[in-house]
């Protein structure tokens, strides 16, 4: 069965799966508002909670003041506690220390809350490359836990990653873990799959592929043998029909065993007449043998075992 599709609310990224965890690289300040403040009007247009996970260069009070810009009547939907914008260190952080323990289950628990709210899922995203005291090692660790933690629940997960904070590996890395990769060039955001997510689909396109020749193939053959099931049904049938009424009296006792003596004397013709009439009937019908007509007999209801 195909997951549900949300509208993303990026252009460049238009509808993608429940499960999905996709990452963002930004420049400015005014990029990353660009970025979400669409991403979370989808998500508050359909229906979903959202959790804004805010840190430098964005803090709480900027992304709360972009979205009462951008969202007509964005109080309601703080009343009613379908958004929440919170510092990202009082959810990755709020004893001091990173616990991935703590926090990947945390993403499933806070999913679960807004089920049973009646929310159609959930919709996320954090700046996690400002952590203290978190090495990238377990940062990416952390991320590719996250990453089959969600895959299989209402949730998308967006991550944003300061380009000026990440070289060569580090982007290697986010693209890596992550399904997609987000880069703005031109004033549009671009998505980039993942390696691993481009050879699984891939794979996936030839599979299908197959699997549609193969079921082509068969269907082929399927509507063969039944249109030649018909042919033969409907020249069975016009032959039944046309049978008469001593052709059906002598392939009866045929069926039955008798010689061609026996038949004559209990229809009171000759034996001629008799084989006369069976060589018509296997004619008509298309059938060789006395163990053919026997079987047809018995089929077709003339005669009972």
């Amino acid at each position: 069965m195909e997951k549900e599709l949300r509208t993303v609310g990026i252009a460049g990224m238009d509808k993608t799966p429940w499960g999905s965890h996709f990452c963002q690289f930004y420049q400015t300040k005014a990029g990353l508002i660009n970025l979400l403040v669409p991403y979370f009007k989808a998500g508050l247009e359909n229906h979903e909670f959202c959790l804004w996970l805010t840190s430098d260069p964005l803090n709480e009070k900027d992304a709360r003041k972009a979205m009462r810009q951008a969202v007509s009547h964005f109080h309601r939907y703080v009343q009613a506690g379908q958004i929440e914008i919170v510092p990202h260190t009082k959810w990755y952080l709020p004893d001091g220390d990173f616990d991935v323990q703590r926090v990947v289950p945390g993403w499933i628990e806070k999913l679960n809350h807004a089920l049973t709210r009646g929310y159609a899922g959930m919709r996320a995203t954090g700046n996690f490359a400002r952590l203290p005291k978190v090495s990238w090692h377990d940062f990416a660790e952390y991320e590719q836990l996250l990453n089959k933690a969600i895959e299989k629940h209402k949730m998308l997960l967006l991550c944003t990653y300061a380009m000026e904070n990440c070289g060569a590996t580090e982007i290697t890395d986010v693209v890596r873990i992550h399904q997609h990769a987000l880069m703005q060039r031109l004033c549009m955001w671009e998505r980039a799959e993942s390696a691993e997510l481009k050879r699984t689909r891939t794979e996936l396109r030839k599979l299908t592929d197959h699997l549609e020749a193969l079921i082509d193939k068969r269907t082929i053959q399927f509507n063969t043998t039944i249109e030649e099931l018909r042919n033969e049904i409907a020249t069975l049938k016009r032959a039944d029909e046309e049978l008469s009424p001593r052709q059906r009296e002598v392939l009866q006792l045929v069926a039955k065993g008798r010689s061609r003596k026996e038949i004559a004397g209990a229809l009171k013709i000759s034996p001629k007449t008799v084989e006369f009439h069976k060589s018509q009937i296997m004619e008509q019908l298309d059938l060789h043998t006395t163990a053919e007509l026997t079987r047809y007999a018995i089929t077709h209801g003339l005669v009972s075992l």
